[in-house]
């Protein structure tokens, strides 16, 4: 049941099989620690990090003055109890993170990769002259050079703009400068009042053509 052992080791014994010994470091526990609701195994002279269950979830509470640091050479790894995967972080490698065990990002030497939809809630904020790439050959770029802005199509096709009414208006956006319906005319204007219309037997103008002889 019990062993005393002289300038050594106490030992406890359950059914001749050893469960405790001490050691000039410590104890030595063989099996498991078992703790009731709301019992911690509490850490440091202020109880800086405690670990326990209340009875509904589970806590690892660090609440000192200090970070609560988790440190490994190698993975740490972040798993459900069936197994499945919730997050993965390689050391010196990837951090991969998961939904319903179907890896969604994984950080890169470059930045990121994401299997999926990114939908934000917020801005998309970048700096001069970084570009959003469309396109196996990055085909369409738009970006600010930090004096002009641009929609670049490097591609082989054509720059589309698609819409039953496409309108394009001032910075303030209470101006038009261009107006083309589908199934209807374009529209130009000048100051926002419109000066040239396309028709179905061909244009119309409000106010003045001029003709200049390019000779």
């Amino acid at each position: 049941g019990i062993k005393i052992v002289s300038n050594g080791a106490v030992e406890l014994y359950y059914d001749g099989s050893k469960k405790l010994e001490t050691q000039s470091g410590g104890i030595t526990v063989n099996g498991n620690a078992n703790f009731g609701d709301n019992k911690k195994t509490v850490f440091g002279t202020g109880s800086d990090l405690q670990i326990y269950h209340d009875g509904s979830n589970s806590y690892i509470n660090e609440s000192g003055t200090g970070h609560l640091k988790i440190r490994s050479d190698d993975a740490i790894k972040f798993q459900k109890t069936d197994g499945s995967w919730i997050a993965i972080f390689n050391a010196d490698a990837a951090t991969d993170l998961y939904y319903d065990n179907s890896k969604k990002i994984e950080t890169t030497t470059n930045g990121a990769s994401i299997t999926g939809r990114l939908d934000l809630s917020d801005n998309l904020d970048m700096p001069d002259s970084a570009k959003v790439i469309l396109g196996t050959g990055d085909d369409l770029q738009l970006y600010h050079d930090g004096s002009n802005s641009f929609i670049k199509d490097a591609g082989t096709g054509e720059l589309k703009i698609a819409g039953n009414v496409v309108r394009i208006v001032n910075a303030a956006n209470d101006e038009t400068q261009l107006k083309a319906s589908q199934n209807g005319p374009v529209e130009l204007y000048d100051n926002n009042s419109k000066k040239l219309e396309t028709t179905s037997t061909g244009i119309k103008v409000t106010g003045i053509v001029h003709v200049v002889d390019s000779d």
